[in-house]
């Protein structure tokens, strides 16, 4: 992992004035990375499964959608986003909480997304030790984060680590995973990460 920026301002503050800019502009979910999305949950054949970090992604309802009687989980940390998705979307179950310190048992999830997560979080390996534990036997974890991002060009200011495909070997390489790395396009790294 490659240190981009040294300031962390992945706060509640500045998502409440991104959010506020976003509602303002384009309310709603934002459907732009749709195909990096569905590319994430193609290993998803049902049970409990969770988007975290959602933000305005549509991941959770589109997967409810697509799996009726999944148990469907959305996860931020930013109460905004919470407030604003939870009364328009009840068959989801909206949470607000850290992505490190989850309020679920051990062993809950059967199916776990983090899209564009990992570069914004500051100790990275705290988060997949988090979705390890809430991951059940058997279950998988699937991340994406921008490939070799250099000189914070793609995330700007808000994204704190660029990763290689070791990389995200390497900070799974302490848990009973089996690791599947893909590119989506020229631009992500994929981890498919199964516990055994």
């Amino acid at each position: 992992m490659n240190r981009i920026n040294e300031e962390n301002i992945n706060t509640v503050e500045r998502y409440e004035e991104l959010f506020s800019g976003w509602m303002k502009s384009k309310p709603g979910f934002d459907y732009s990375d749709k195909s990096r999305s569905d590319f994430l949950v193609k290993r998803f054949k049902g049970g409990t499964f969770m988007d975290v970090g959602c933000l305005r992604s549509p991941l959770s309802v589109e997967t409810k959608k697509l799996f009726p009687e999944a148990e469907v989980w959305a996860l931020d940390f930013f109460p905004g986003v919470i407030d604003y998705f939870k009364p328009k979307y009840p068959e989801v179950n909206f949470v607000l909480s850290d992505c490190k310190n989850t309020p679920f048992k051990d062993e809950y999830f059967d199916y776990l997304v983090a899209g564009e997560l990992i570069e914004h979080i500051e100790k990275p390996e705290e988060f997949v030790k988090e979705m390890y534990r809430i991951l059940k036997k058997g279950g998988t974890l699937a991340l994406s984060t921008p490939f070799e991002e250099r000189d914070n060009n793609r995330g700007g200011a808000w994204h704190l680590w660029s990763f290689t495909k070791k990389d995200i070997e390497d900070l799974l390489k302490d848990f009973e995973v089996e690791v599947s790395v893909e590119s989506f396009g020229m631009k992500y790294i994929v981890a498919f990460a199964k516990k055994i």
